[in-house]
């Protein structure tokens, strides 16, 4: 389904990314790496009649530290050749907005020749 040109997400759904993300998650919670995680479980205010819904939150092992990944599809630049993460420009305020205002860790990842890649967005 298409929504003024682009895919529309539908809460609580997994798109094919996302439910690649989530695999791999389950296999560190298996090793020991994760503690849990959990698929959309909150919605963070980022301002009046604003929220932002982080893909996955993810509760470190080690410290019981809580982070939020946002899991965009990699998408290969014509220009440079390498894959980066595909964001729209809205969502990226969103991501930032959101880092700015919650005392957590933001981490966008995308995968590029089978390996997960993050990047930090605080």
């Amino acid at each position: 389904m298409k929504f003024r040109g682009r895919a529309y997400h539908k809460p609580g759904m997994m798109n094919k990314v996302e439910q690649d993300y989530h695999n791999h998650l389950s296999l560190l919670k298996i090793a020991g790496e994760i503690q849990d995680f959990a698929y959309e479980p909150e919605k963070l205010r980022i301002g009046d009649n604003c929220q932002y819904t982080p893909d996955f939150r993810i509760i470190r092992s080690e410290e019981g530290a809580i982070e939020f990944h946002e899991v965009k599809a990699g998408w290969k630049s014509k220009e440079t050749g390498k894959v980066k993460p595909h964001v729209e420009d809205d969502a990226l305020v969103k991501i930032k907005a959101a880092a700015e205002m919650h005392p957590y860790k933001f981490i966008m990842v995308w995968k590029e020749n089978g390996q997960w890649h993050k990047k930090e967005m605080n």
